[in-house]
């Protein structure tokens, strides 16, 4: 089967929302994903209208990810840990300067984190403040993502690993540990 280039997922030609999902999903083989990626890509370039339809398979998966982060995070505000839930804002400007202020005020946990350093983009599932110095004091943040598969495919790796990288520019030192919260 043929792969989705990794070329593809570069936000300069597609945008930054689209290349986070190629590139969660790059590593997949032609099928359904592939097809809707090239309608997707379609649509981002302005080539034609993005489907509407529900697929009903992809809610239950997104219902079954929402409970299984708000349990991580129940079990995360039982621990006395203060949280910035940042979900809700669509636009990317607004949830970014809400995301560094959180990490400026060292917010303990920061649900739905936005993260951009050039044309790349990503929201991370939660930032975790650890005792490590950055330019934010002495303090800087991991990424944990949560995941309702038992095994982490090789795209959920690069994802968080996208992440990662994009908290550099944002705590100025690069994370020492990422981390997937299995069910």
């Amino acid at each position: 089967g043929e792969e989705i280039p990794v070329a593809a997922a570069h936000a300069d030609s597609v945008g930054p929302a689209l290349a986070r999902l190629a590139l969660a999903g790059f590593t997949r083989r032609v099928g359904i994903e592939l097809r809707q990626g090239r309608i997707d890509l379609a649509a981002a370039r302005g080539l034609r209208k993005p489907p509407d339809y529900f697929d009903p398979d992809a809610d239950v998966l997104r219902k079954g990810g929402d409970e299984h982060q708000a349990a991580f995070l129940g079990h995360l505000e039982g621990q006395g840990l203060r949280i910035a839930r940042l979900a809700g804002y669509p636009d990317e400007k607004t949830a970014l300067a809400r995301t560094l202020g959180a990490m400026h005020d060292g917010i303990d946990e920061i649900a739905q984190a936005t993260l951009v350093e050039g044309g790349w983009a990503g929201r991370a599932d939660v930032l975790l403040r650890v005792a490590r110095p950055s330019r934010l004091g002495n303090w800087s943040y991991e990424v944990w993502d949560t995941k309702l598969a038992r095994e982490t495919k090789a795209g959920s790796v690069l994802q968080i690993c996208l992440y990662s990288a994009l908290l550099v520019a944002s705590q100025g030192v690069r994370p020492q540990f990422m981390y997937v919260v299995p069910p």
